[in-house]
């Protein structure tokens, strides 16, 4: 498992508990390294060292069974954040004792302790750590002499301890306050989104289906022009609805993720069917390349993956004037079971500036304001796809040229299924018919590539 993986896995509570691992590894090293500096610079004998080194490296292996514990079981659990409580603070006054007019550079490492659990925890949290830091405090250094001979200054100390986490907890129920009604706001905000667009998206199929019926009808050029457009304006503004309901439902956390057995070549195909019309009405390629070790057979949510492919080669069709758009997968299985895919969907079109590369996957925004004129567009599709991504626990990048064109991709983790386990609905009919496909060479960065090539 990779580093990236591991702190993924562990960040997967959602409550920052592995920062404060993260830090206490980082902590235990630093003090090491301290007590070293000391030695070397002659404060303390060898002895000392050795005695002092013992209680850090204690704590550095209690602070790495702490990390494969969060590692093993990355839920939320309040008595590992009791035991690390009082694992850290008590390790920190034992040291302070053991180290005495050399453990006074640890002090700093109460606040923070103090501090790191209640801005991550809450108010009963920092009120627990200040009244045992303080306390901890006191008993591991009342009867040195530094500390006696100093009074005023021991006081102080003692008094920041308890003062500095009070008015820290007043800007933590401050902030707390403060997001919650940003997060009410926004629900209210996804609430009305989702409201208005199902109420639109109705009258609105009542529109499109009309129109299509009307285009049925005897009808002159001209005429059969203006039902073109009232039907092509009708579709994009139902498009745009759709992504306004998607936002929502991933924003208020009621998107899914349903894992169910699929035929790849299925989605493929109908992904490629979709976008061929307004392919063909620009008279583009539509390309598919699948690598020969890719699975056929996927467990996973198939219709997350459609939507993500639906969208990117939607873009890819609507930012391409002449030239071709490529779908490409490739599949391979990982050591620890399951298979990898890459999708990549790459155009020939306008591009992308590469100061705006990473301003696309926002919500609402666009590479330039020209972009909405010329093409239209809600700003939404790529931060859904992204979004979407991340909800399979994959990644999602793009790659581009100005003027030469885009490549987006993205990453994600399926099961292989049995071709018995998936449902007759999911078939997958040929990608192409023998007189529109055909076999092409592969291009070197997809060895092994099938590629089924359609004319749109």
């Amino acid at each position: 498992m990779g580093v990236r993986k591991i702190l993924a896995r562990m960040r997967q509570g959602g409550d920052g508990e592995h920062q404060i691992v993260l830090n206490r590894l980082v902590i235990a090293c630093i003090v090491q390294i301290y007590l070293l500096g000391i030695y070397l610079y002659g404060a303390i004998t060898l002895g000392r060292l050795c005695g002092l080194s013992a209680i850090c490296g204690t704590f550095l292996l209690g602070a790495i069974a702490i990390a494969v514990a969060l590692l093993l079981w990355p839920r939320p659990s309040q008595a590992r954040r009791i035991l690390q409580l009082g694992w850290d603070l008590g390790f920190l006054s034992l040291g302070m004792h053991q180290g005495r007019i050399d453990g006074i550079p640890l002090y700093p490492i109460y606040l923070w302790v103090i501090l790191g659990y209640g801005f991550r925890f809450g108010l009963t949290y920092i009120a627990a750590a200040a009244v045992l830091g303080a306390s901890g405090f006191v008993l591991a250094v009342h009867d040195l002499p530094v500390w006696r001979d100093t009074g005023y200054l021991f006081a102080g100390l003692v008094i920041g301890l308890l003062i500095i986490p009070l008015y820290s907890a007043s800007l933590i129920r401050f902030l707390s306050d403060t997001r919650r009604r940003a997060e009410e706001a926004s629900r209210a905000k996804t609430l009305f989104l989702a409201s208005v667009s199902h109420e639109l998206r109705t009258p609105l199929n009542a529109v499109i289906g009309m129109g299509r019926l009307l285009g049925e009808s005897a009808l002159d050029t001209e005429q059969r022009d203006m039902v073109r457009t009232i039907r092509a304006a009708g579709t994009s503004l139902l498009g745009m609805i759709e992504d306004l309901l998607d936002f929502s439902r991933i924003e208020d956390g009621r998107m899914p993720v349903r894992a169910r057995p699929f035929a790849l070549l299925s989605v493929l195909n109908e992904v490629r069917r979709i976008v061929g019309v307004a392919a063909h009405d620009k008279r583009l390629q539509i390309c598919i390349h699948v690598t020969a070790r890719t699975p056929s057979w996927l467990v996973g949510d198939d219709r997350h993956v459609r939507d993500i492919l639906l969208n990117l080669a939607g873009n890819a069709v609507k930012f391409t004037e002449r030239g071709h758009v490529v779908i490409a997968v490739d599949g391979a299985a990982l050591p620890g079971g399951g298979v990898g895919l890459r999708f990549e969907v790459s155009d020939s079109g306008i591009g992308i500036p590469e100061a705006a590369q990473q301003r696309v996957f926002e919500t609402f925004t666009q590479a330039d304001d020209s972009v909405i004129d010329r093409f239209g567009g809600t700003g939404l599709g790529l931060a859904i796809c992204r979004r979407l991504v991340d909800l399979m626990g994959g990644e999602m990048g793009l790659r581009s040229l100005e003027g030469q064109g885009s490549t987006f991709w993205f990453t994600i983790r399926l099961q292989e299924a049995a071709p018995a386990s998936v449902p007759p609905a999911s078939a997958s009919p040929p990608l192409a018919s023998p007189a529109s496909a055909s076999p092409t060479s592969a291009p070197a960065a997809w060895p092994g590539l099938v590629l089924l090539t359609r004319n749109a």
